[in-house]
């Protein structure tokens, strides 16, 4: 019905799904949207997932900007809605994508945001500015094979304590990330990155690398 008590969506296992935008733009109070499907793994390929049951009609103009949890497996657009400014967002997963990046030419101020997962994206040729995501404490980017560079204003994230660039394999300019806080970086298959990114901060002694099968050939002495 759209009313202003609505507070969380949830969807699993469906055949077609419809948004209006009237609706939408009266759920003011909501918080939580959960779009998934637990026959996933019965199909060989996502896309051909998207093409055979995954079937939108219209679009999705409209997502409350007081959203805080947002979980969409197979997001079928290829970037988030410009009047979509999700402030209070902390927890962002949109894996099996079909995104070419988040948002088309603006920066977003997401100072909340502590969770961000597009892995296998393999659409995915951009990433955004991180400026403004200074808590940004996880960021998958698994298997987005088009993903060819990193956006350097990473190096502000310095509450990052898990990173995984795992089998991105047409990434060439990872620039640098900050140490201070992470735990975990995987470079695994990144076949054409031969260079191992600058650091700031201190490194953690407990922090695991990755690099197998990739074009690195040299590790900072300070490692």
């Amino acid at each position: 019905m759209g009313t202003m008590t609505i507070e969380a969506i949830w969807f699993t296992c469906f055949e077609q799904i419809c948004f209006n935008k009237e609706v939408m733009k009266n759920m003011k109070r909501l918080r939580i949207l959960y779009i998934a499907d637990g026959r996933l793994n019965s199909f060989s390929s996502p896309h051909s997932f998207i093409d055979s049951k995954y079937i939108l009609n219209g679009s999705i103009e409209f997502l409350c900007n007081n959203l805080q949890w947002v979980y969409w497996e197979q997001y079928p657009w290829v970037s988030l809605s410009d009047n979509f400014k999700p402030q209070r967002l902390v927890h962002l997963y949109l894996g099996w994508s079909l995104l070419h990046d988040l948002w088309t030419k603006r920066k977003e101020l997401l100072p909340c945001l502590r969770w961000l997962d597009l892995s296998f994206s393999d659409r995915l040729m951009q990433i955004p500015n991180f400026t403004g995501m200074p808590n940004l404490e996880f960021l998958n980017l698994k298997r987005c094979w088009s993903l060819k560079k990193v956006h350097p204003s990473l190096g502000n994230c310095k509450k990052l304590n898990k990173l995984s660039l795992y089998r991105c394999k047409s990434l060439e300019r990872f620039s640098c990330v900050n140490m201070e806080s992470l735990e975990h970086l995987d470079l695994e298959g990144c076949l054409k990155l031969d260079k191992f990114p600058n650091f700031f901060g201190r490194m953690k002694l407990e922090l695991e690398i990755k690099v197998e099968g990739t074009g690195i050939r040299e590790l900072p002495s300070s490692i």
